[in-house]
């Protein structure tokens, strides 16, 4: 079994709280041996399938409804987009030692298995969690899509066991590629193993979640001899709403992104910048500040005005959020653009977020501010001038170029072509 995982892996939505730290539940006595592990690329042990087909395999850390949003979501419909080239296909569930599937959600039609019996011989999900001791099936017809970097170190070594076992010469692994991951931790170990897995040049076809995360590898020294990527589509639904929007008036109110689970949306600095703003601001108690992303207690600023946390929301609520907002703060730390401050510019918020390396979002919006630095001080400075063009009745600007209208991964039967060899 996957034991002890020690700290949140990707912390993207917290979906990587699976196996919550069993590590301090169990204390270790003074007496007990210190376990050096790094628990999420524990190994899998393969043997040969008698499945013949050609399959299209996703490694993806976790399945279950309260997981799949975000960076898994969005890894799901490239999968659905790409196993329509393939007969057969199969998602491997890295992480989780269950899945809960609702009727209606992604693939819950599909035969459920674990690594124990034989090897499906139709479209089944595998899950894998626990595979201390078991074997997964693969065979020389097996290709596969990688997503966290960890499912990705996996995926290398079943494809040198293809080669060595199997004799398959040349496999490549589909890389779905959504932030430059080894800066989700402190120069440390898993930093050491995120980047290596884009060092397998001659292996890897990467699918960069944007052109702008593309470049930022690119820039950084990172080489490919082919990939590709695709541009963020906004929600069908968020779309049609944004087309009603503009009948609803604007409020004095603030909408925050906030993750104070996730170090890289830097919700310290966004805390400590709002305070900033509330002492400076002399009509802060007029305004209502709130947080949507990730429940937290609300948190008392200055001069009346209160961070109140309305934790994740429904579509509809967002709507309702993104409708009657007049300013945003949304940062990110990370080449990745980030779907939330282009979604708030969209929908005409006025929004500071922050530029990154090559990333410089104001450059695509008329809605978007970038403070001239990460002090608390020029971002609260950046949110008093949004504010008071509120107060002015500045226009309300209504932007349709942020998202692409473009088929998302119209690339798909190319890539399948070229992992077949065909």
């Amino acid at each position: 079994m996957i034991n002890f995982i020690v700290e949140k892996l990707l912390s993207n939505r917290v979906v990587y709280k699976i196996a919550k730290n069993a590590y301090e539940s169990r204390k270790m006595s003074a007496a007990s041996p210190v376990i050096y592990d790094i628990p999420e690329i524990t190994p899998f042990n393969f043997i040969k399938s008698h499945v013949n087909n050609k399959r299209i395999n996703l490694l993806v850390p976790a399945l279950s409804e309260k997981h799949v949003f975000g960076g898994i979501a969005t890894a799901l419909r490239f999968f659905d987009s790409i196993r329509k080239e393939f007969p057969q296909a199969r998602i491997i569930v890295t992480d989780e030692v269950s899945v809960e599937l609702k009727s209606e959600q992604f693939y819950s039609d599909w035969l459920l298995s674990d690594l124990s019996g034989d090897d499906c011989a139709e479209n089944c999900i595998c899950i894998a969690g626990n595979r201390s001791g078991a074997t997964l099936k693969v065979s020389e017809n097996d290709y596969f899509v990688s997503t966290a970097w960890w499912t990705a170190y996996n995926t290398f070594k079943a494809l040198e066991w293809q080669t060595e076992v199997l004799g398959v010469q040349g496999r490549k692994l589909i890389y779905f590629i959504q932030d430059y991951e080894p800066g989700f931790y402190a120069w440390s170990s898993r930093f050491a193993l995120a980047d290596s897995t884009y060092s397998h040049t001659e292996k890897t076809i990467p699918v960069f979640n944007t052109a702008l995360l593309k470049d930022f590898f690119i820039n950084n020294g990172y080489k490919f001899n082919e990939s590709y990527f695709f541009e963020p589509q906004i929600n069908p639904t968020l779309f049609a709403a944004r087309e009603r929007s503009v009948t609803i008036a604007k409020e004095r109110k603030i909408l925050v992104y906030g993750r104070p689970g996730v170090e890289r949306n830097l919700f310290n600095l966004v805390v400590f910048a709002l305070r900033v703003w509330a002492q400076k601001y002399d009509k802060a108690n007029q305004w209502t500040i709130v947080s949507a992303g990730e429940s937290h207690a609300d948190i008392e600023l200055s001069q009346g005005a209160t961070l109140r946390s309305l934790g994740k929301l429904t579509l509809d609520q967002y709507i309702h959020q993104l409708s009657t907002s007049s300013v945003g703060l949304s940062l990110m730390l990370s080449p990745h653009p980030s779907y939330p401050p282009l979604e708030m510019a969209s929908f005409g918020v006025k929004v500071v977020s922050n530029a990154y390396a090559n990333k410089k979002l104001s450059s695509k919006s008329k809605n978007i501010v970038e403070p001239a630095n990460f002090t608390p001080e020029s971002i609260a400075e950046s949110l008093i001038s949004l504010c008071e063009q509120h107060e002015n009745s500045a226009a309300v600007i209504y932007e349709d170029n942020l998202f692409s209208k473009e088929i998302e991964f119209s690339f798909s039967h190319s890539i399948a072509q070229k992992i077949m060899g065909e």
